[in-house]
């Protein structure tokens, strides 16, 4: 994949064509219905190195603008985690398991 001016990517099965902008005020994304370009902020000139990283920077934060309100019906890390401690180590009828120190 060509990271630069004129490069391409899909996002959801659709190509986008990279566009640098160094008008743009931030990146985004013009979905027209005949075809998507992304206007990155960046200068005509700027390396591979640099678009990739924005492009990667706009991936993300527009997967937490779309995703997040769906991630905030899911429980914390930290309640999974004292669930996992609830319900690890049972016996078969239920029972706590007890832990013996063996020594070797």
């Amino acid at each position: 994949m060509h990271f630069g001016e004129g490069g391409s990517l899909l996002l959801l099965g659709r190509p986008v064509t990279l566009r640098l902008r160094t008008n743009a005020g931030a990146t985004r994304l013009a979905d027209e219905a005949d075809a998507a370009e992304l206007h990155l902020a960046l200068p005509p000139l700027a390396g591979e190195n640099q678009v990739r990283d924005a492009v990667h920077a706009w991936l993300k934060a527009e997967a937490r603008r779309v995703l997040g309100s769906r991630l905030q019906c899911w429980p914390s890390r930290q309640a999974h985690s004292r669930a996992r401690g609830r319900f690890r180590r049972r016996t078969r009828n239920g029972a706590p398991a007890r832990t013996t120190a063996t020594s070797a």
